[in-house]
């Protein structure tokens, strides 16, 4: 019976994948160090078929630079097919529990990028990407008095502005919400 147990365990340990990845990353070039919590969307890429789903990818980071200093921070991107989305070089608002917090952006940016590009010499005019994805990335300033409410936090909810759309509400999910706080206590 012990044998079950433990090897139910195993098993169990072994199978608890997250929802999102973890991954430590090491910069050859200037030696810094990062961990970074990554949570993708693989699904179909119409709003139809990710109702609550706002994010292409959604990036918790910290990384010790070579200098030894500690930066965290929160990158967001969006791809949509059928227009832009850019994010408002504004703060973003973090609710933990029923406080709101305001995370400065450090940086953002939109680029075209081509599934399948339509060059035509000949007609200039055709020279679109009609299968594209429009990509927007924004990342945000997590201070030392936010990880800390964090790692404390039973549930984010996090509001983002942009300047051409009404602002999206994201929730974040448990399991990411887990390796954030894996991020944030882990030792370089």
């Amino acid at each position: 019976m012990k044998k079950i147990l433990i090897a139910g365990f195993i098993v169990g340990l072994l199978t608890s994948v997250g929802y999102a990845e973890v991954e430590k990353k090491v910069d050859s070039f200037d030696g810094s160090i990062s961990v970074i919590s990554t949570t993708l969307y693989r699904g179909p890429s119409t709003k139809e078929h990710r109702p609550g789903w706002s994010f292409k990818s959604v990036i918790f980071q910290k990384t010790k630079t070579s200098k030894g200093s500690l930066n965290c921070s929160l990158v967001l991107s969006r791809k949509d097919e059928g227009s832009w989305w850019h994010f408002k070089k504004t703060s973003l608002e973090m609710k933990i529990g029923e406080k709101i917090y305001s995370l400065p952006i450090l940086e953002t940016g939109s680029k075209v990028q081509a599934k399948t590009l339509c060059f035509d010499p000949q007609n200039p005019e055709f020279n679109v990407f009609p299968n594209r994805n429009l990509c927007t990335s924004g990342m945000w300033k997590v201070d030392k008095k936010i990880e800390k409410k964090i790692l404390k936090a039973n549930s984010i909810i996090i509001r983002i502005y942009y300047t051409n759309h009404p602002p999206t509400i994201y929730k974040v999910y448990s399991e990411t919400l887990s390796e954030w706080k894996q991020v944030i206590r882990m030792k370089f």
